[in-house]
């Protein structure tokens, strides 16, 4: 007798373990997919950045070419349109990371939306639906900005193009002087367009913050208020 209960005591000292494991890793799902969220965010916030290094050598580089001409034209000229390939690959690059970020947040908020619809208290139910909306509406903000940068991006790279096509074919010092007002335009739009993708990459690096079970920096304050009045809510219903 003493022997079955042995067995039976060692058989529950394996499987409460595993029953503990398999508990934990369903209520998990939803902040891993948010932290894969988190991951998508800072990866698009690398590639902005890329980008913005990219441009920054294609102007840089053109500029050099019609303003510091060398007696032999063509290297600076290569070096233009080494920079220019360089700038359209990683608006493709960025074009990726932000599709992923749109993938990654959609199984997100499903997973959210599940876990809302298994709760049973409304004020939790509330709680949650709300944050769930604010987040989404980060995420359609951030998103919605990079559309609109990219949406003046590349046209500005079609302006690049046609430079390039006109150098390349009159690449003279008449050529270069006829050039000058145009490659001043792109300077100006480059300026414009800068500012815009340092202020998205920024926006990028926040919203991983914001997304990610990891808090780096000092926690929001009132934030944490608020989510300590809420689970006094919850904790009284």
């Amino acid at each position: 007798m003493k022997i079955m209960k042995s067995q039976k005591l060692d058989r529950l000292c394996v499987w409460l373990p595993l029953l503990a494991l398999a508990f934990t890793g369903c209520h998990s799902i939803g902040y891993k997919t948010g932290d894969r969220t988190a991951g998508t965010f800072r990866q698009a916030s690398h590639a902005l950045n890329a980008e913005s290094e990219a441009l920054d050598f294609t102007i840089s580089s053109l500029n050099d070419l019609v303003e510091n001409p060398a007696t032999d034209l063509k290297p600076q000229f290569k070096t233009y349109s080494a920079s220019l390939d360089r700038l359209i690959a990683s608006v493709d690059e960025t074009d990726k990371a932000v599709a992923k970020l749109r993938e990654r947040s959609d199984v997100y908020f499903a997973a959210w939306d599940s876990e809302i619809e298994a709760m049973n208290y409304e004020a939790v139910r509330d709680q949650s639906e709300s944050r769930r909306l604010e987040a989404s509406n980060q995420v359609y903000s951030v998103v919605s900005r990079y559309d609109e940068t990219q949406n003046v991006v590349k046209p500005l790279i079609s302006y690049f193009q046609d430079i390039q096509k006109a150098l390349g074919t009159d690449l003279t010092a008449d050529g270069l002087s006829a050039a000058r007002s145009i490659v001043e335009n792109a300077a100006n739009n480059t300026g414009k367009i800068q500012s815009a993708l340092t202020q998205l990459t920024a926006e990028m690096i926040a919203s991983s913050g914001r997304f990610s079970s990891t808090i780096t920096g000092e926690p929001n304050r009132e934030r944490l208020e608020k989510t300590s009045d809420s689970r006094a809510d919850a904790a009284n219903p």
